[in-house]
């Protein structure tokens, strides 16, 4: 998986990119949030919290399309 924004440092980029790794997406991304929450500490933190609901939300769209 590769993640890429203009809006995020690449500090940011690699710690969406960890926190959906290893993770079973289909199963919620509830756990992965609680990670990210505990580990990482940032004045972007609620940022990066938000664009990993947003892939989930994105992943889950393009399962229905794509059933």
């Amino acid at each position: 998986m590769n993640v890429s924004s203009n809006l995020i440092p690449s500090l940011g980029e690699k710690v969406i990119h960890n926190a959906v790794l290893g993770y079973e997406i289909k199963k919620g991304i509830q756990r992965a949030i609680k990670q990210r929450e505990m580990r990482f500490y940032s004045i972007t933190k609620r940022a990066v919290m938000t664009v990993i609901e947003n892939v989930y939300q994105s992943y889950g769209k393009y399962l229905e399309e794509n059933k």
